[in-house]
């Protein structure tokens, strides 16, 4: 996965906008968001089903909640 291409950095600009606009009609949203990423990686990690891939995804997932949480 790679945020090189325009597609790819529009939807991340996107998704934060829509994050932000969903977090002010539902505080807390993001951080829920947030920690269930953390709990799914562990428990992928913890299961031996951790790939490059999946190890990626989960890393830009939690990065785009970050960003959107400010």
């Amino acid at each position: 996965m790679t945020q090189d291409k325009p597609v790819n950095r529009a939807t991340d600009y996107l998704m934060t906008l829509l994050l932000q606009r969903l977090e002010s009609s539902k505080p807390g949203l993001i951080q829920e968001l947030l920690d269930g990423v953390l709990a799914d990686t562990k428990a992928v990690a913890t299961a031996g089903d951790m790939t490059p891939d999946v190890e990626e995804t989960f890393t830009v997932a939690r990065s785009i909640l970050e960003r959107a949480r400010g």
